[in-house]
């Protein structure tokens, strides 16, 4: 046992913070096993004729499978898959980290600009883009929308960070006022490239910020697993001074954390995170503030717990918002419409819950 734990063990709070609950690891059995029915129902689910018995066939390398069939799940259906798992779950173990960090609820990786910022840099690359650089360059390189929307998430996020620390400290309330005030001015940009841009842009612009998990391939993902994974396990290590910065920052700066430090490492990999993510997915809202606040009225506040928990939920939101996006309608539907429909109305009966109960 850590210091950390021990500090916390020999306090009232921290008692209830680090009792391990018969309930919390029935919750991660539960989501654990909710997981691998919606990924394998995902894999399923589809425009084509493949099914369970053509999933049995390339899981066992049977060669009785179609060319074709082969193409859409390893091609189509599992990358489209992985990435819904990884970009839920990272969303949902940003918005714990942050909502941690700030000790605020509805603290979610938007209020850092990451989403906006991402937005602004794909439309920069759509609309202005098309000016700059040759046609053909844009149609065939799949990195200019991706890096564009990355580089512009993080440097909107650095410049909310640098506005919100005064003398070396990060200031909490002016951080989150930045970010409203700096995802205002995004708005009215995003809002000028839209009147800019032309019909075929525009349909690219709102597709794209809406979210779309489909155009993303095995390319893509060899990069995105390695930084989601590493930056998820960045994060998961803080969750015991997590736990005691929930005391307040100065009682945690007198158990031996170093709360600015802290502060750093996790906007640091939060932002690095989802910054990568979106900028492959477009926009994706809510799973950050819905998926924390679902697990954490079961297993309480206790980081170790509520981390992995939130992971699991983001990850199961995702996967079902992109089943629905693909069989409510006739054409697809973009999967950040999806997860707003699920999401807000969640969000909306959690604060009803917490206005009751107080």
């Amino acid at each position: 046992m850590t210091q950390n734990e021990n500090i916390l063990k020999d306090s009232p709070y921290g008692k209830s913070i680090l009792a391990k609950n018969y309930k919390a690891k029935l919750l991660l059995f539960g989501l654990l096993f909710l997981l691998l029915v919606s990924m394998i129902l995902s894999v399923l689910t589809g425009s084509s004729n493949t099914g369970l018995k053509e999933l049995v066939a390339l899981l066992t390398g049977s060669e009785n499978l179609h060319e074709s069939q082969r193409y859409i799940l390893l091609n189509l259906r599992l990358p489209r898959l992985i990435l819904a798992v990884l970009i839920g779950g990272t969303l949902a173990i940003a918005g714990v980290a942050l909502q941690g960090l700030f000790r605020n609820p509805l603290a979610a990786p938007g209020i850092l600009g990451v989403n906006s910022g991402a937005a602004l840099g794909a439309a920069l690359v759509i609309v202005i883009g098309s000016l700059v650089l040759p046609a053909s360059s844009l149609d065939h390189s799949y990195l200019f929308i991706p890096t564009g929307a990355f580089f512009c998430a993080l440097l909107l996020t650095l410049l909310i960070v640098k506005v919100g620390t005064v003398q070396g400290r990060t200031n909490i309330l002016l951080l989150l006022l930045s970010g409203i005030a700096v995802q205002a001015i995004v708005s009215a940009l995003m809002g000028l490239l839209i009147y800019m841009s032309s019909t075929q842009q525009l349909r690219s612009l709102i597709f794209w910020t809406l979210g779309d998990l489909g155009s993303v391939g095995w390319k893509e993902l060899t990069l995105l697993i390695p930084v989601l994974l590493l930056s998820a396990f960045m994060i998961f290590r803080k969750a015991n001074s997590l736990n005691i910065l929930l005391l307040g920052e100065s009682e945690a700066t007198h158990l031996g954390i170093e709360v600015e430090q802290l502060k750093k490492s996790i906007i640091c990999w939060t932002t690095l995170s989802v910054a990568l993510g979106v900028s492959f997915t477009g926009s994706i809202g809510f799973i950050g503030l819905a998926a924390p606040h679902l697990v954490r009225m079961i297993v309480g506040p206790n980081h170790k717990i509520l981390l992995p928990s939130a992971a699991l939920m983001g990850s199961i939101i995702l996967v079902v918002a992109d089943i629905l996006s693909r069989t409510v309608a006739s054409s697809e539907i973009p999967v950040g419409i999806i997860t707003a429909l699920i999401g807000s109305p969640i969000f909306l009966w959690l604060l009803i819950c917490q206005r009751r109960a107080s």
